[in-house]
């Protein structure tokens, strides 16, 4: 194959910016939370940061992911929608320098941002604003490339919009009609509440690799992390279940294995369950076994929860 994983999602410029308490009570902004925001709440933002000193990385948990992969030296492509503003050319240019190969489309309209506050305690007031994320569609995918891809990989962030959702789907079905292996990840409970009945059928039909953090698994077919596992087992031939920093839990053909996560001195777990997947889907595109891609996986999120935020830029 030609790449190693083909990655579809949301292009996310994050902003990162040191404030105190008393600008994000200004702000009317709860501690410590992700909001989603309208254009409104984004230029309000905007106009605030406008004579601070700010960092901006080219992000989003797909692109995290694929970032990862880069790093490590594999093959990675991401695909979703940017607009044709200062963000979006600004994540053009920076994803390429991540080693990434870009498979992102423009449109008119304002790009997605997540802006991060960080206050004095260190805690990470998130302002996500998706943009021209939403208007991603079948069009948009590539399939020449996905087609000469080992992976396909995407979450359950798809399902914000319909337009994102039939790409998805799009995507799922041309990678399992070209013998292209389909990674999902369940991406957070919410979502696995609002999507339950999609989430569990594309487990089922498309599926071969599922990743979820324990709290996800038990949204979406109940019962403690042992028996999640054991029922999404039933349902796709390799699974995964993330326990922070207990590890994970994985479940293939034949086995059950727990992995043991390595220590570290954790000072942000921003974006480890993205590195962890890019290690899992680096080691099983270098034809590793689940296992070891887990343990893989493992130590790259050991390693991101060491520095402050996901800057691979």
């Amino acid at each position: 194959m030609k790449y190693d994983v083909y990655g579809i999602e949301n292009p996310l410029v994050d902003i990162n910016v040191k404030i105190t308490d008393s600008d994000l009570k200004s702000l009317g902004l709860n501690k410590g939370i992700m909001h989603l925001i309208d254009t409104e709440q984004r230029n309000k933002l905007f106009e605030f940061l406008a004579n601070r000193e700010t960092n901006r990385y080219p992000a989003g948990s797909c692109a995290n992911t694929m970032m990862g992969i880069a790093r490590l030296g594999g093959k990675a492509v991401f695909s979703g929608k940017v607009g044709n503003d200062n963000e979006g050319g600004f994540y053009h240019e920076a994803i390429k320098k991540t080693g990434v190969i870009s498979d992102i489309k423009s449109e008119a309209g304002l790009t997605g941002t997540s802006i991060i506050l960080v206050t004095p305690d260190s805690e990470r007031t998130m302002n996500t604003f998706l943009g021209n994320c939403r208007k991603y569609s079948k069009k948009d995918v590539n399939t020449e490339i996905l087609s000469n891809s080992r992976i396909l990989y995407s979450t359950g962030y798809m399902w914000d919009t319909d337009s994102q959702k039939q790409a998805a789907l799009f995507a799922f079905e041309t990678a399992k009609s070209n013998g292209v292996k389909i990674a999902f990840s369940l991406a957070d409970p919410f979502l696995v509440k609002r999507n339950k009945e999609d989430f569990l059928e594309i487990v089922k039909k498309y599926a071969n690799l599922v990743i979820s953090n324990e709290e996800e698994a038990c949204n979406l077919v109940g019962g403690d992390v042992t028996q999640s596992l054991n029922k999404l087992k039933s349902l796709c031939d390799n699974v995964i279940i993330t326990l922070g920093k207990h590890g994970s839990m994985i479940a293939d053909k034949s086995e059950i294995h727990r992995i043991n996560a390595f220590r570290a001195n954790c000072i942000d777990t921003t974006g480890a369950g993205d590195l962890y997947a890019a290690g899992v889907l680096y080691g099983l595109c270098r034809n590793l076994n689940l296992k070891d891609s887990a343990n893989l996986g493992n130590l790259f999120a050991s390693w991101i929860v060491t520095h402050e935020g996901v800057n691979l830029f």
